[in-house]
């Protein structure tokens, strides 16, 4: 216990003294090996800012935001669209007074107020993951679940879905949780798609909870825009 009460020492070793510990026990047991074998399958985990960073095994999603400085007075998705190539990958729309910080064939959109050191907190993610799964459903899992276990403020808050971005089909998994940055509710919506060399595409949609509805227009708009 914190603060040192004087005796925390001896206190420790006494409470050891008291614990029934076998001599012989048994350290590996077959569950062990089936969770160890589990864990090496799984992906590198991401924090939402390393991606929007571009950190870690392809998954990039752009790169700069880290200039910027987070506002409580973020402007609303312009209606007026701009396209975006991502480099020889794909183009999509996005409204025009949002910036893009772009990586190698990944990029991160946000509007000024909503990117900084921490990630983003209105915006779109863009990028691409390698997974060793073969499933493709089984990867978008893997990389939800491997999202969520690093950035432990989000829970789904529903079932997944089967969903489009552009015209590739894929799914589209629904989290929500209490912003590290603003310290407001935030829903964070992942769309998956399989791209032919097996990768895959991810778009990530970030909003407060209490603007997701100024927001719809938007993200549909971008999601309906992407062309491979």
């Amino acid at each position: 216990s914190h603060p040192d009460p004087g005796n925390l020492f001896q206190n420790i070793n006494l409470e050891a003294a008291r614990l029934n510990v076998s001599p012989n026990p048994i350290k590996v047991t077959r569950d062990f090996e089936r969770v160890q074998a589990r864990l090496r399958e799984m992906t590198p985990a991401l924090t939402m800012a390393q991606i929007d960073r571009g950190y870690g095994d392809g998954t990039t999603a752009g790169s700069g935001t880290a200039s910027g400085r987070y506002s409580g007075n973020v402007a609303f998705p312009s209606l007026r669209m701009r396209r975006y190539n991502v480099g020889n990958t794909l183009v999509l729309n996005v409204p025009s007074n949002w910036r893009e910080f772009s990586g190698q064939s990944d990029v991160t959109f946000a509007p000024e107020g909503a990117y900084g050191s921490q990630g983003i907190t209105h915006g779109v993610m863009l990028g691409v993951s390698q997974s060793q799964y073969q499933n493709f459903r089984t990867a978008s899992d893997a990389f939800v679940r491997a999202l969520m276990q690093n950035n432990s403020y989000l829970r789904q808050q529903s079932g997944t879905r089967p969903e489009y971005i552009g015209s590739a089909s894929g799914y589209s998994y629904s989290l929500a949780g209490r912003s590290n940055i603003t310290g407001r509710d935030e829903e964070v919506t992942v769309y998956t798609a399989q791209m032919r060399d097996g990768r895959i595409l991810y778009l990530i949609t970030v909003v407060p909870g209490a603007e997701s509805y100024q927001y719809e227009n938007a993200f549909r708009n971008i999601l309906d825009s992407v062309r491979f």
